[in-house]
């Protein structure tokens, strides 16, 4: 099993990076610092998904939680092992999948890609229930209607090379 992930597309260390989030600051149970990942969402350690391959969702998503009696089942994305990952480094030397993470908006700054498959796991689950999750942002909330043309035939014409006849 990849602890480090795979040869090519190793786990990188981005505890700085979620640490340097001072507005997304918030305490863990145990009194020490961390950040949320989303408004509202889960206060997770700066070593979130840094460094190895683990199942950090089981660790610290609320939606994670088995009761004591067994009796809720969890989502099938908490047992996924992944991790942070290097996009230059994996896309110039593996194969691996890589994506970028949704928690932090493109004009953040914050770039971080995790993988799934560096970990041999899969990212199936996640994006099962990431919109619910994350909430979808890509345009801030607003939505756009959007008219296409539709095209009727002939739409487009043939110019004859000797006489210029337009030709249907």
């Amino acid at each position: 099993m990849a602890i480090d992930g795979k040869e090519g597309c190793p786990c990188t260390n981005n505890t700085g990076t979620l640490a340097s989030l001072s507005e997304r600051y918030c305490k863990l149970p145990t009194g020490d610092d961390g950040i949320y990942l989303t408004l509202g969402g889960s206060c997770v350690p700066f070593s979130y998904g840094s460094s190895r391959c683990a199942v950090h969702d089981l660790l610290y998503d609320p939606r994670c939680k088995v009761d004591a009696a067994g009796e809720n089942d969890i989502p099938a994305y908490c047992v996924k092992r992944f991790c942070y990952v290097d996009l230059a480094t994996c896309k110039r030397e593996s194969r691996e999948r890589v994506y970028r993470s949704s928690y932090f908006p493109f004009d953040s700054e914050v770039d971080l890609f995790y993988s799934y498959s560096t970990c041999n796991s899969t990212a199936d689950d996640w994006f099962a229930v990431e919109d619910d999750i994350v909430g979808s942002r890509a345009l801030g909330g607003i939505s756009i209607d959007a008219n296409i043309p539709t095209y009727t035939l002939p739409m487009l014409y043939k110019r004859d090379p000797s006489s210029g006849e337009i030709q249907s």
